[in-house]
């Protein structure tokens, strides 16, 4: 059975126009040395940002991509591959997580470097701070979190499921441990003595921590918490670890995670820019 066969079993009319299609994404392939039977997921971002750069839209890019995703599942029909490199890949049109000041590794390590408030308030917010520059945890993460979830013998935190996060367990920074066991050993009971399992606690008599957080941001040289998160994922972030990343960062999606990737591609272009303007 041909491919053009193959689509007529799936109901599809327009096998003349799959097949153009797809000699044209084969003629691209061959440009980058990659054989399309044997392309992998890093062959498939390589082939979206080539046709990015050939200014080609979003619109198209995906109708390749569905071109692709019939064809990988005809080789896994006629036994060729056993698997598709194309698993959640979609290009969306607009870059929602595009922040213009991200931030460095240096100058993450020094907002939590340069927090010194001391009193037990500042030591909770010490690791409200790290949990956002070290993990790149969001505000709903850190308010979900509890006692239970901090493993200080394994150095981890484990971060529970949300709607639009997975849950994973990943490793604390050493920096992170003192503060970390001042505040669960003594302080978080002097901030309140309300009973609550819940790891990052007000000192009112509310549940929630959302004004803490409004009021621990005033003193933080950045915009808003976005601004931090944002940051991180852009920094660890490679074409060559994005999946890697998905999970440490509990995106259910690897579509999800894509748009820091070219953030932090732009970013490195403006100011590669700023430092060589024509």
């Amino acid at each position: 059975m041909d491919f053009k066969t193959y689509l007529r079993t799936k109901g599809i009319t327009t096998t003349d126009k799959y097949c153009r299609s797809l000699e044209n994404i084969k003629q691209l392939l061959i440009r980058d040395n990659v054989e399309i039977d044997t392309m992998t997921y890093s062959d498939v971002m390589q082939y979206i940002d080539r046709r990015k750069r050939m200014q080609v839209s979003v619109r198209t890019i995906n109708h390749d991509l569905m071109v692709l995703r019939r064809y990988m599942e005809y080789l896994q029909l006629m036994e060729v591959r056993n698997d598709s490199p194309l698993k959640g890949v979609k290009v969306h049109g607009a870059l929602k997580h595009r922040v213009s000041d991200l931030l460095d590794e240096k100058q993450l390590e020094n907002i939590y470097d340069g927090y010194k408030r001391d009193d037990v308030i500042g030591i909770r917010n010490k690791v409200i701070v790290g949990l956002l520059v070290y993990q790149g945890l969001k505000t709903n993460e850190i308010e979900a979190l509890r006692l239970s979830h901090i493993n200080l013998d394994s150095c981890t935190v484990y971060i529970p499921e949300t709607v639009k996060s997975n849950s994973r367990e990943i490793s604390l920074y050493p920096k992170q441990l003192i503060p970390l066991m001042k505040y669960i050993g003594t302080v978080r009971a002097e901030i309140s003595a309300k009973a609550s399992d819940k790891l990052i606690i007000s000192a009112g008599n509310g549940q929630r921590i959302m004004n803490a957080l409004a009021k621990l941001l005033k003193e933080l040289p950045v915009t808003n918490y976005k601004q931090i998160r944002t940051s991180v994922i852009s920094n660890r972030l490679t074409a060559d670890n994005l999946r890697e990343q998905q999970v440490y960062f509990g995106f259910k999606y690897i579509s999800s995670i894509e748009p820091y990737l070219r953030n932090r591609v732009d970013d490195l272009k403006s100011g590669l820019d700023e430092c060589f303007p024509i």
